[in-house]
């Protein structure tokens, strides 16, 4: 690629004519005479610009097929979804381009997509799967209306499918104290007892758990902040604070002290090698909750430890997210406020709480039906 002088046998009135040459995409590409070399390159800049252009040439929005904006889609929701959110949904997309994918869009209709689902319902698929796919087509097509890939939303006119959703199993204040006790007397209890009181009484998914820092616990005004970090940017992406319960700042006062006795060994221990080694001083970080063994990184959740108490404690239903259930329900039996509640919990609206996390245990339902009067 540049700009090049004539040989002196072609030059016009004795004065040098400029050319340029390159080659792109293997093929050689020549530009005529110029009288100045300043010519010559804005000649080679327009030619550049416009093979440029002819490469990404758009894609006719009415001619565009299912599996061409598909991608598309993928990029906008990643600027404005989590990445867990945009996997999930480019895992699902593999299932609904296999199906649509050399359709045109716009001319994918309701039968098209009734016939979809009643192939994924022959091949056995849970209905909460199916409704996901649904769930996702209806944001597609609304995509598609936006950017005029397709005149209509057909995913609209297709109705869900109906889920029997089984009653979640939530732990009685006791149950949990016995898997406390159990998960303490592990090989890590010292590191992953204060982190299930922390779900406890935080509703913290377990990624944004372990992902929090001691700057953004507040103990003067006892508030946490749940922030967006590099590699857990939030589920909605959203800040949120939650206030922190009086029975959980204690935990965490004693549990900082833990830390700070740990990491101050860990510190002197491994610079002292990097010292040794002749490298750098080590980055330092303030992550709440530590990997076990390797006390510079930040935990992953302490899922052998976690399984083995809850073996050890008979409660096989126990799981991560289970923490976050029984937050949120002891929120709803003490009365808290719907919106108070979504807001502690990274929610944009009081739905999922009313619908899926309101979960009340059998002992509160019992004693709420004790209350009944029939006169």
């Amino acid at each position: 690629m540049g700009v090049y002088k004539r040989p002196e046998c072609e030059w016009k009135g004795g004065k040098p004519t400029w050319y340029f040459q390159f080659t792109r995409d293997k093929v050689k590409h020549y530009g005529g005479i110029f009288k100045t070399q300043r010519e010559a390159r804005d000649a080679e800049q327009a030619k550049l610009n416009e093979l440029k252009s002819k490469r990404a040439v758009p894609i006719p929005r009415a001619k565009a097929t299912f599996s061409e904006a598909f991608p598309k889609f993928i990029e906008e929701r990643r600027r404005t979804k989590s990445p867990t959110t945009v996997g999930a949904e480019s895992r699902r997309g593999k299932a609904l381009c296999s199906r649509f994918g050399g359709k045109r869009l716009a001319a994918v209709t309701v039968v098209d997509i009734d016939d979809y689902v009643g192939m994924r319902q022959e091949a056995g698929c849970a209905p909460r799967s199916i409704n996901l796919e649904i769930t996702l087509l209806r944001s597609l097509f609304k995509f598609a209306v936006k950017h005029g890939y397709a005149e209509f939303n057909p995913a609209r006119e297709v109705d869900s499918l109906p889920e029997v959703r089984t009653e979640k199993w939530i732990p009685s204040r006791a149950e949990l104290q016995q898997f406390v006790d159990c998960a303490a007397r592990t090989p890590t209890g010292r590191f992953i007892v204060p982190w299930i009181w922390f779900r406890a009484y935080t509703g913290t998914r377990p990624t944004e758990s372990v992902y929090v820092e001691w700057d953004d616990i507040d103990f003067e005004n006892d508030r946490i902040h749940v922030r967006p970090k590099n590699g857990n940017e939030l589920k909605n992406r959203k800040f949120r604070v939650v206030e922190m319960h009086d029975e959980l700042k204690p935990i965490l006062l004693a549990w900082r002290d833990d830390w700070q006795e740990i990491h101050d060994r860990w510190w002197r221990r491994e610079n002292a090698e990097s010292r040794r080694k002749k490298r750098g001083l080590l980055s330092d970080h303030q992550w709440v909750f530590i990997n076990p063994r390797r006390h510079g990184e930040r935990a992953n959740g302490y899922h052998k430890a976690f399984y083995k108490a809850r073996e050890e404690a008979g409660l096989p239903q126990m799981t991560s997210h289970t923490l976050r259930h029984y937050f949120i329900s002891h929120c709803v039996m003490s009365g808290i406020d719907f919106f108070t509640i979504a807001k502690w919990v990274g929610h944009a609206n009081t739905r999922m709480i009313e619908e899926v996390y309101g979960h009340l245990s059998p002992a509160y339902r019992k004693k709420q039906m004790a209350k009944l009067r029939v006169i």
